[in-house]
């Protein structure tokens, strides 16, 4: 599973023990399915259980859907990919999941049938009068290295030939939406080359990683600030450039259709790196290597920590001795989480005309 927020009370839980998470893009996913059913007209809830309980009583999880318009009958193709078997059971009960995650379903509505693309299209393939054949993919636990969605809308023409026209990337919980692996010196070096970080030869890497993952963050906190520094438009605008690239990367694979998609409590909002880049520009960032806790290199609004673009924080678990009696070795890893700052310059008003 990559990028869907869910923001609730997680007060009750699912009778199989997924998270909310995990069932999110299913519930997003029957959403956006109701809805090009419908054509021109608003998705209700009670349509978007019955999308789910049909997926639900398939072994595949797989199901047509047939939407009759005026002139032709169009087929609209859920499809999930889906291998834990508690996601599974989960799945599979309708009106126990849809009363625990009530407020995810009105958000998931209030996306397909707000959402200015899915109306448009929804309403396109309804009215043109030909027999339009659409795919729904929740591939969230598919095994795919080269994308971030987790949801994929698809057009299949007359050929048979599949063309993704929105894909939709989806996080859970938290703002993570990268990742990588502070082993070795090598890794270090490519993961800061995204940010136009330039890092010493740390010859002794191996030896003390810990020690010199903090080094490395450091020297970029202070690189990254002598970007800001004066008024030097030049390295403002590398800055800028280098910022992109990065989240660029790691949020979207360089996807330029790629929407991140945040369900709230009843609504949502969608960002993209585009739009972000276009407001960069409208803010003084600067950036602060914090030592207390998780070490972390945090780009934010200057003056204002907690207003974050995003960070780059460190985890180090050292090795111990599991309840298995076995020897578990120390654990490195290396997480980019977005914060307040990027949501408000990368949202997309619900107003706002398509690109």
């Amino acid at each position: 599973m990559r990028h869907f927020e869910i923001i609730t009370e997680k007060t009750k839980k699912l009778k199989h023990g997924s998270t909310r998470g995990h069932l999110g893009e299913f519930l997003l996913g029957s959403a956006v399915v109701a809805k090009f059913i419908k054509g021109s007209e608003p998705a209700t809830l009670d349509d978007m259980r019955s999308v789910m309980a049909s997926v639900a009583s398939q072994k595949t999880l797989a199901q047509k859907f047939e939407a009759d318009r005026k002139e032709t009958t169009d087929e609209i193709q859920f499809v999930n990919i889906v291998k834990t078997e508690k996601n599974k059971a989960d799945i599979r009960e309708t009106d126990y999941t849809l009363d625990v995650m009530q407020e995810e379903a009105q958000a998931a509505l209030a996306f397909a049938n707000s959402d200015q693309y899915a109306k448009k299209l929804s309403r396109l393939f309804a009215e043109n009068g030909r027999p339009d054949k659409i795919i729904v993919k929740a591939a969230g636990e598919e095994d795919q290295s080269s994308t971030k969605a987790d949801i994929f809308l698809s057009y299949v023409n007359e050929k048979g030939e599949e063309r993704v026209l929105r894909p939709m990337s989806l996080k859970t919980g938290s703002n993570i939406i990268g990742q990588a692996s502070p082993r070795t010196f090598e890794n270090m070096r490519v993961f800061f080359a995204d940010l136009g970080i330039q890092l010493p030869d740390m010859s002794e890497y191996d030896q003390d990683v810990k020690g010199h993952v903090e080094k490395v963050l450091k020297t970029a906190a202070e690189q990254l600030n002598k970007m800001t520094v004066g008024n030097d438009t030049e390295k403002e605008k590398d800055l800028i450039h280098n910022i992109y690239q990065f989240l660029n990367e790691h949020a979207a694979l360089k996807d330029p259709k790629l929407i991140l998609v945040n369900l709230s409590k009843r609504d949502f909002s969608v960002q993209t790196i585009n739009k972000m880049l276009k407001n960069l520009d409208q803010v003084d960032l600067e950036t602060t290597y914090r030592t207390t806790g998780q070490p972390a290199v945090i780009v934010h609004n200057r003056g204002n920590i907690k207003d974050m673009l995003f960070m780059i924080r460190y985890t180090y678990s050292a090795s111990r001795i599991n309840s298995k009696g076995k020897t578990t070795p120390e654990r490195h890893r290396m997480f980019v989480e977005i914060g307040p700052l990027f949501k408000s310059l990368a949202t997309i008003k619900k107003t706002e005309p398509l690109d």
